[in-house]
């Protein structure tokens, strides 16, 4: 009881500090702004799966791995990704604030990412989560569009050097052209 008695004596005053830090954090949240939060998934799986089918591999083939999921949780919440959905923002003419955007792995081991943006619009917020989702789509058709380019100008490279392989090894010294007869004339 000795250790108390001093503040016992002064409860008022404790008393009247804690309502005005009280009364104080109630008048500065009252006056901020109201934040939404809005939410999008990505699914991971379907692309996997749209390539196991297309190399042949069957539809079990094509799961995500967690190493990848992970990875593109990642991308969708770097600066890279950012930048290309303030771009489409503005091409919409909408404005994004100073909102955070998370993106985040499932926890139950399925290859869906959640993007939630934080905004000061319901409609901002949903805005500025389909475009980090849209930018993050494109960025990954671009990347499948170059390889497919880079295995299609490299399956005809080596189409052309085996044609010229066959073209050059054909006509040697005792083999005959395309389109001469052998035999003697009569």
């Amino acid at each position: 009881s000795a250790i108390f008695a001093p503040l016992w004596r002064r409860k008022w005053l404790i008393l009247i500090v804690a309502a005005l830090v009280a009364g104080a954090a109630y008048l500065h949240y009252k006056h901020q702004p109201a934040t939404y939060s809005a939410s999008t998934q990505i699914n991971l799986a379907s692309g996997a799966e749209e390539q196991a089918l297309l190399s042949g591999q069957g539809k079990t083939a094509g799961t995500a791995s967690k190493a990848a999921i992970v990875n593109a949780a990642s991308i969708i919440s770097s600066s890279l990704i950012a930048e290309e959905a303030h771009k489409l923002l503005r091409a919409e003419h909408a404005n994004a604030g100073k909102g955070m955007v998370r993106a985040k792995a499932s926890a139950t081991g399925s290859a869906i990412i959640t993007i939630t943006a934080e905004e000061h619009g319901a409609k901002a917020a949903a805005r500025v989560a389909n475009a980090y989702a849209v930018a993050y789509i494109r960025r990954e058709h671009a990347a499948s569009v170059r390889a497919i380019r880079k295995v299609i100008f490299n399956t005809r490279q080596q189409l052309r050097r085996l044609e010229q392989g066959a073209s050059g090894g054909s006509t040697g010294k005792g083999a005959k052209a395309p389109g001469t007869l052998s035999g003697t004339a009569v």
